[in-house]
């Protein structure tokens, strides 16, 4: 089985060299996008069988620039090796085990698509995401551009004018879920011809809330690969007061270490976890010697 890492990127370089470290025994091939914004130098991250992408994009939290980056990622990956099984991750993420045990993994289910859905409203994923018009402006480092975006989504969420799929996207089942997933080529691929050929598709989720928390979600969901989805295989423990995940802690290791997780999109195997940080390091040792090395 041919595996392909795709990495987003922003500004975590010292954690991002040890997650490449951790990733490469495996003799996968592995992409990054690194967000336009970033002060990183992708010449910085060239090594054997790691390409960072030429192409990059401004990103913004919550934006469509996420999940343009994304589908840049697949594209590219699928151009230069067509690979069997993609892999999504962040450079906050880090494998919790071993790359042969991946390997072992996903040849074993060549088929499944891993992926956290939900079908909406559900999970915290409501419908007004994308029933009014969302612009990620909103987080222009520019203070008019923010204050302009802001007051434009206010205006036309007074005046009532709605958000809605054209046509004949109307009847489709909306789904959403977690960003992190593990596609298979095939889908892959069919993923990249639905983007070529259903632009007006593409088009209603770029002013959509988070998109890459629903675009995904809801092409695999109304495609004959329905039946191939699983909960996603990444770890993390949700912090409602901050509203992201936590920093992994020593205290989930014994949880990484279990077969099986019980989470709210279902029961799943642990093979990544995330957030970690620069100051992780005493953590992803224990990481490495107690789960990478014995699992």
């Amino acid at each position: 089985m041919r595996l392909a890492y795709l990495i987003l990127v922003n500004n975590n370089p010292r954690h991002l060299k040890k997650l490449l470290q951790a990733l490469q025994p495996g003799g996968h091939d592995i992409f990054l996008h690194i967000n336009a914004k970033s002060s990183l130098d992708p010449r910085d991250f060239v090594g054997r069988s790691i390409f960072p992408l030429s192409k990059r994009i401004k990103t913004y939290w919550a934006g469509y620039s996420i999940t343009r980056a994304i589908c840049q990622l697949i594209k590219t990956a699928q151009s230069y090796g067509n690979y069997d099984r993609l892999v999504l991750l962040s450079e906050s993420d880090y494998p919790v085990r071993s790359q042969a045990y991946i390997q072992s993994f996903f040849s074993a289910n060549p088929d499944t698509n891993f992926i956290n859905i939900v079908r909406m409203p559900g999970n915290g994923k409501t419908f007004d995401r994308m029933q009014y018009y969302h612009f990620e402006t909103v987080f222009s480092p520019n203070r008019f551009i923010r204050i302009l975006s802001l007051g434009f989504e206010y205006a036309i969420q007074q005046f009532g004018i709605e958000h809605n799929l054209p046509k004949p996207y109307d009847e489709y089942e909306l789904y959403g879920g977690s960003t992190w997933w593990s596609f298979s080529g095939d889908f892959a691929n069919y993923l990249l011809n639905f983007i070529d050929v259903n632009q007006e598709f593409v088009n209603f989720y770029r002013y959509t809330w988070a998109p890459d928390e629903m675009f995904f979600h809801t092409i695999i969901m109304n495609s004959p690969f329905r039946e191939s989805v699983r909960p996603s295989c990444t770890f993390k423990e949700w912090d409602f007061q901050s509203g992201h995940p936590m920093i992994i802690q020593k205290r989930h290791v014994s949880v990484l270490a279990k077969d099986l997780i019980d989470a709210d999109y279902g029961r799943f195997q642990p093979l990544f976890a995330r957030k970690f940080d620069d100051n992780s390091k005493d953590v992803i040792q224990l990481i490495d010697d107690l789960l990478i090395k014995s699992l």
